[in-house]
Order: C-alpha cells, then structure tokens, then sequence
C-alpha cells in the first residue's frame, strides 16, 4: 500500500496493489477532500470562486450573507472560511468575530475591495487578500493554512 502526496487542496489518494503488484479498480480511494465555506453577497464572485476551488479539488459550500453563512459554519466540519468583508446585514468582521467564538482553530481568509484590512477585521482572520488580485494568490494562502503550513493567526511554522 502506498499514499501519494496529497495535492494543493488536501487530497491524497492511496493505492493498494494486489500481492502481484496490480492495480484494479478498487484498489485507488480518496484519503481526504478539504471543506470550503464561501461567504459572500455577490452570486457571480461567489460562483467563480468555487468553480475555481472546485476544479483545484476542494469541496465547496457557499453562502450568500453574514447569518447564512454562519449556520453552515456551526452545522459543518469546513476547514477553511473565505469571507466577503462588504455584505449587507452582517459584515466580514462580525461574521469572522462569531465564527472565531464558535470553532476557533478554523482558518479564515477576508476578501475585500479595500488595500489593506479593515482596522474592525484585522486581528480576526490569518489571511487578507484585496479583491482583483490573481486567483492563484487565494489558491497559495488556502493551500498554507489547510495544509498546517502556518498557523491560525498567520503564524508561521
């Protein structure tokens, strides 16, 4: 039996061969798929990401607001939270402010228009990215976190 690498997004795939060495069918299964939670009120952002997500392997849920959002979070095992800072009702901050309260080892990435965090959501999440930049940066920062490559809280390890 032997586990290949797993990819960027957490998945690992185990081979097991026959006492001959061959390889059939049931002999190749998935060891893990990393679970995404999307929050964000814009559809079309939101369909795009997790076209992109999914094609990179990750498994990906999605909320359109702050509250619809934080139900999936506290009902499901997500590995890692990409958050909208922007949104009607409950913005970023307060959504990532409760969801740290309820599970606060999973990691949270804020998206947003603006160059630099805003003060309110500064402290509560590990990763910022502004919006407009190449999707490959949110794909490298959910690879660090998912794969325990640093720390909640941007701590390196």
């Amino acid at each position: 039996m032997r586990q290949l690498p797993p990819s960027p997004s957490g998945v690992g795939i185990l081979v097991r061969a026959d006492r001959r060495g061959t390889i059939g069918p049931r002999s190749v299964s998935i060891v893990s798929r990393k679970l995404l939670l999307c929050v964000d009120d814009r559809a079309t952002s939101l369909e795009v990401r997790k076209l992109i997500l999914e094609r990179e392997g990750y498994e990906v849920l999605t909320a359109s607001d702050g509250v619809a959002g934080l139900e999936l979070f506290a009902a499901r095992a997500v590995d890692l939270v990409v958050l909208d800072y922007n949104m009607p009702g409950l913005n970023g901050a307060v959504v990532a402010e409760r969801m740290r309260t309820l599970k606060p080892d999973v990691p949270v990435i804020m998206l947003s228009a603006y160059f630099e965090p805003p003060a309110d959501a500064a402290k509560l999440v590990d990763a910022y990215i502004a919006k407009g930049q190449n999707p490959r940066v949110l794909l490298e920062q959910i690879s660090l976190l998912v794969n325990g490559k640093v720390r909640p809280g941007g701590r390196k390890l």
